[in-house]
């Protein structure tokens, strides 16, 4: 939880912004009351971004809320305000270290139009851009904090399905821009990384869900929003601090920015590589690391994860580490990652590995490719069987996994959807296989097996990611 000075400081913001919106709406840009609010608000900015990296409030239900934590009674005061922000699609606004005051009196602008104006002109996304700023942004439906997600856990998945989709466009917005020898738009690649934050704190096994996709190449941005996903799941569970996860998000989004560098038919060959070929697939660590060194405002940790995250942790790999000790953390995370989601996911030159053999062949390599302590810790995280993951019982009954187990790595939360005769499962029942039958004291369900989704058995589309 936050420190409450930072909180009290928040709750000051929201009161201050909800004001000067107001009174933008009633007076011009250059009146005197005008001025003074935006100068105050900018005032009370300054000082939280001083120690925090971002901030970010939202709405949840009908309250304004930071860090999941609705402020009640400054939200009933300011109703009409919250009613606003939902008619603009304005659900989320971070604000970011570097907002200078130019920036928030370009955003109140922003803020005090209506939506029938806003609509006409395009929305808020191209609002910001033409406005040029950079360090405010908004967040739709599906970043940041979630909306009510009582209805169940399919309406997580809904909820994170935003983000997952968001971050697809993202990543399409960020290949064109490196490959046009444009700017990374890096406010919009924070803002991703922070729903995916908000998501992993409020529901991670709605994301988890969303991760088990299985087939995508090299190309594909799914793979890197995977990484990212399992890389700050890693990092929060560490008890990192929101500036770091905010960074180690960044770079594992951006680990394999220089593959795009890379001909497609080399990344898509099915078949063994040449050494030639394989020395141009080893290039893209370098060279990425050279697109986000010379990228503005990206911190060099990205550059240093896209560097270092074919580095083992017994030093082999590649590109050959000429200087210092072992790799750092946050590359030692996004390794683990890395690997992890290729090697259970199908690609252009193998199949998918079932989730089961995958755990047992990181087991092996661990102390040797990655940090044992690191590696314990993820799968004490995800499981052997991953919330998405289809599992066969010794019922014979057939479930999908919705959410890990914190007490045995082997032993999920499953929901029942095909009966012991292959059935659709009549009603909707959720089993925890923690439970021992109280006669025998023997577990009353264990997983054979995971199942590779086909035509008897499928995934329900409530919890596919398209």
């Amino acid at each position: 939880m936050e420190k409450k000075p930072v909180r009290d400081n928040v709750e000051k913001l929201i009161k201050e912004l909800a004001s000067t919106q107001q009174l933008r709406s009633m007076y011009s840009r250059d009146h005197d009351l005008t001025k003074k609010a935006v100068k105050n608000l900018y005032y009370i900015l300054d000082d939280l971004l001083f120690t925090e990296h971002e901030i970010t409030i939202g709405i949840v239900g009908d309250e304004l809320a930071y860090q999941k934590e609705p402020f009640y009674e400054t939200s009933r005061r300011v109703h009409g305000f919250i009613r606003h922000l939902k008619n603009i699609g304005a659900v989320k606004i971070s604000f970011m270290k570097g907002l200078n005051e130019k920036e928030l009196e370009e955003f109140i602008e922003i803020l005090a139009l209506n939506e029938e104006t806003l609509d006409a002109t395009g929305g808020i996304s191209d609002r910001l851009k033409a406005s040029g700023i950079k360090n405010v942004t908004f967040g739709k439906i599906g970043f940041g904090v979630k909306e009510d997600t009582s209805e169940g856990i399919t309406d997580a998945v809904q909820v994170a399905r935003g983000v997952f989709h968001g971050g697809e466009d993202l990543l399409k917005e960020v290949a064109d821009n490196v490959l046009g020898n444009n700017k990374i738009d890096l406010a919009s690649v924070r803002n991703f990384v922070g729903g995916i934050i908000n998501n992993l704190l409020t529901n991670s096994s709605s994301l988890l869900v969303l991760t088990a996709v299985k087939s995508h190449d090299e190309y594909s941005f799914v793979h890197n929003i995977n990484v990212a996903i399992f890389s700050l799941l890693q990092a929060e569970t560490l008890g990192m601090e929101q500036a770091c996860l905010n960074e180690i998000g960044v770079a594992a989004l951006l680990h394999d920015v220089g593959k795009l560098s890379i001909p497609g038919e080399v990344l898509r060959k099915k078949g063994s590589l040449t050494e030639e070929e394989f020395n141009i697939i080893k290039s893209h660590a370098a060279s990425g690391a050279k697109i986000l060194l010379e990228s503005p405002d990206i911190s060099p940790l990205a550059a240093i994860v896209a560097f270092g995250h074919h580095i083992r942790y017994d030093m082999s790999g590649y590109p050959e580490k000429i200087t210092g000790g072992k790799t750092d953390l946050a590359t030692m995370i996004v390794t683990i990652s890395d690997v992890y989601d290729a090697l259970r996911s199908k690609r252009a030159y193998a199949g998918e590995m079932a989730p089961e053999k995958t755990y047992d062949e990181m087991q092996t390599l661990s102390g040797k490719h990655f940090h044992p302590d690191l590696l314990r810790n993820f799968f004490n995280i995800i499981g052997v069987y991953p919330p998405g993951t289809l599992v066969a019982l010794d019922s014979g009954e057939v479930g999908l996994v919705i959410k890990e187990s914190t007490l045995d790595i082997w032993r999920p939360q499953v929901e029942i959807l095909y009966d012991a005769n292959g059935n659709v499962a009549k009603k909707t029942v959720i089993v925890s296989l923690i439970e021992k039958d109280a006669g025998t004291g023997k577990y009353k369900r264990t997983v054979q097996h995971s199942i590779i989704p086909s035509g008897k058995f499928q995934v329900p589309k409530k919890y596919q990611a398209s």
